[in-house]
């Protein structure tokens, strides 16, 4: 199978300590095509280190010219909703860190997303709503989206129990935040903050297996 290119906006700590890392232990899955930030010492560093072969200072001249499969959208929280809209109209898959905006709105808006482009795989890390669970069962409990479970000792457990019950079940994802915590003690407190029985935990363990 032909590998899928890469390409990420923003090239700074999360960039090279998170994003690049684990394209790399994908192996030829994925082929690292291109990086740009608006910091041209930032961006020339990180395709020289990482043997990347083309660099930018312009993420839209990179859509442009690369055409990746994949963007990883790495840059400040105020310019992701930018590329993560630029990435999507550009027909890539997008993985952008969080949050789509900092703002009480952000899982509003990733319900906006979902109806602006409905053909779209959507996956929202930390049950969709980071720290307001609340917002998260408002505006995407029961959409067309994956939400994953990651970080969720953040979160109101009265909440987390509302969104559970009112989402599909196959639509939701075991996250760990992993390398800030470890995944088989996740695994226990996870199970214990949703309520799972082994068989439950067992199927969150495997959904993922349905997204492609």
């Amino acid at each position: 199978m032909k590998p899928y290119k890469v390409a990420i906006v923003g090239n700074g700590m999360i960039c090279n300590a998170a994003h690049i890392p684990a394209y790399k232990a994908m192996g030829g899955q994925v082929e690292l095509a291109a990086v740009a930030d608006i910091r041209v010492e930032a961006a020339r560093e990180t395709a020289l280190r990482h043997g990347i072969p083309r660099h930018y200072t312009d993420a839209y001249q990179m859509l442009e010219e690369q055409k990746p499969d994949i963007l990883s959208v790495c840059t400040p929280n105020a310019y992701h909703k930018e590329y993560t809209l630029a990435g999507l109209r550009a027909g890539c898959h997008v993985v952008c860190e969080k949050h789509l905006e900092k703002s009480p709105a952000s899982p509003y808006k990733l319900a906006r997303l979902i109806s602006l482009f409905p053909k779209a795989k959507i996956i929202a890390a930390h049950l969709g709503g980071y720290a307001d669970g609340a917002a998260a069962f408002d505006a995407l409990a029961g959409k067309d989206i994956w939400l994953d479970t990651s970080n969720t000792a953040s979160m109101d457990r009265g909440q987390i129990k509302a969104i559970v019950a009112n989402h599909p079940r196959e639509k939701l994802l075991f996250g760990s935040d992993y390398p800030l915590f470890d995944p088989a003690n996740e695994i226990r407190l996870q199970q214990e903050r949703l309520r799972f029985t082994d068989t439950e935990m067992h199927a969150l363990l495997h959904n993922a297996d349905g997204v492609a």
